[in-house]
């Protein structure tokens, strides 16, 4: 990842995140992986989550915060510590469990598949072949720029039955970022975004959350390079 890529999509998921606090999270709890997260900020005033919000990101950021040297800010530091001991504790007792949604009855893979295919249509780029199995991989090019922008939908792998990230590559065929989802770059979780199970009751909402996020990055993109 290039300096000034990761300066500008640092600064960008920083705006992003203030955006989420502000509006009550209004994109990030369509997804089930962020349902910790809102119950741990409903404990604290608007002021705090802010902080929390955005020690966060700079926790994901890590090669922007480090370019820039920018000191810590000691009470967003003790309230993201704060965050990760509540959510190491939660996976321990088995908490966690309670933060996940009712889902109806479990969607077959194959009607897993149409209903993807057909919530994406367009609005994440064209479909591409992929050779990875149990996914699905969507191409969208970068306006004015030449690179291209995957986004990766998994259908009933390692545990999940629906989860998504997307890749960044430029036109030397170089990758210059991965693993990208709405959750990752607001620093909740690493990596794809998954949904355990998916059925009648969330599998609209949950597609939803990948077209949103998908389309969120892809506008952003041109202004990130």
């Amino acid at each position: 990842m290039s300096d000034s890529f990761a300066l500008n999509y640092f600064r960008w998921a920083l705006a992003y995140s203030d955006k989420e606090v502000e509006e009550g999270f209004l994109h990030i709890r369509k997804f089930e992986e962020a349902a910790f997260l809102l119950k741990q900020m409903s404990f604290l005033d608007m002021r705090r989550k802010r902080l929390l919000a955005r020690g966060l990101v700079r926790r994901f950021h890590s090669c922007a915060v480090s370019i820039l040297r920018e000191p810590t800010d000691a009470e967003e530091e003790e309230l993201v510590q704060w965050y990760l001991q509540s959510g190491t504790k939660a996976f321990t007792t088995g908490e966690w469990r309670t933060f996940k949604p009712a889902c109806g009855n479990r969607l077959p893979r194959p009607e897993l598949r149409r209903r993807a295919l057909a919530s994406m249509g367009g609005r994440l780029g064209n479909p591409a072949k992929c050779d990875v199995p149990g996914a699905m991989v969507f191409e969208s090019p970068v306006e004015g720029r030449e690179a291209t922008i995957r986004t990766f939908v998994f259908l009933r792998v390692r545990g999940a039955d629906l989860a998504y990230f997307q890749e960044l590559w430029v036109a030397n065929g170089d990758r210059t970022a991965t693993g990208i989802s709405a959750l990752s770059w607001l620093g909740i979780t690493g990596g794809p975004c998954a949904w355990r199970t998916v059925g009648e009751g969330n599998v609209e909402q949950a597609l939803e959350a990948i077209r949103a996020g998908g389309a969120e990055f892809i506008s952003a993109v041109p202004n990130l390079l």
